[in-house]
């Protein structure tokens, strides 16, 4: 009698055991995800303040003439960041990763490789904006009219003076600016050079900058 008490005992105390475990590993995952995505979210917050490289992607790329034999890949989609393929695959892979917004100031764009990778960005839903010189309207054949046709909103001005910005703004937390053009030859002819970072305030005064020219620039081609 007292083996079948002693058994009963037992199961029950493994029952109890059972019933809480599967209660408490739940919550204590939950609270594990609660706890994580506040501390990600405070330390996001205090890196902004303190003017930190938020997303650790600051660096600085030399494309063209300087990086032209550093790699002998054929393949477009090169990693190698010694490479000027690689260099600019990184690029087009911020443009094609952009998940909300994507603001484009260009002076000239011919590049196909660059055009694909804007409408990609705007195909999957992302909002994207694109202030260009009025030189590319010339050619019938220009992004600039695919653009439009794939509803992209597109603004320039008319005047004799150029817009000759090179930068474009992702997801309002990434700018990537410099003396290249969108061309292949400004990928792999010239000298150039490309800044690309996540400091805030370096990205909010170009975002300032991008809507001050948005909010004074023409929509005449829609």
């Amino acid at each position: 009698m007292e083996g079948n008490m002693s058994t009963i005992w037992k199961r029950k105390i493994i029952k109890y055991f059972v019933f809480t475990s599967a209660l408490t590993i739940p919550f204590i995952y939950l609270s594990h995800l609660i706890v994580g995505k506040y501390i990600s979210k405070k330390r996001k917050e205090l890196e902004a303040e303190l003017e930190v490289d938020v997303l650790k992607i600051n660096r600085c790329l030399s494309l063209g003439v300087e990086s032209k034999s550093k790699c002998d890949c054929v393949d477009v989609f090169c990693s190698n960041m010694q490479c000027n393929i690689g260099k600019l695959c990184y690029i087009l892979r911020l443009v094609e990763n952009s998940n909300k917004t994507l603001d484009v100031c260009i002076y000239f764009l011919s590049a196909n490789v660059f055009g694909e990778a804007i409408l990609k960005a705007h195909r999957k839903g992302v909002r994207v904006r694109v202030i260009a010189d009025i030189s590319n309207t010339r050619n019938r054949n220009s992004w600039i009219f695919k653009f439009l046709e794939e509803g992209i909103p597109v603004r320039q001005k008319v005047s004799d003076n150029l817009m000759h910005h090179k930068f474009l703004i992702v997801d309002n937390e990434i700018v990537v600016n410099g003396s290249m053009n969108f061309t292949l030859c400004g990928a792999f002819s010239n000298w150039e050079m490309v800044l690309v970072s996540s400091q805030p305030s370096l990205v909010k005064q170009f975002s300032n900058g991008f809507q001050k020219l948005w909010d004074s620039f023409d929509n005449h081609l829609h």
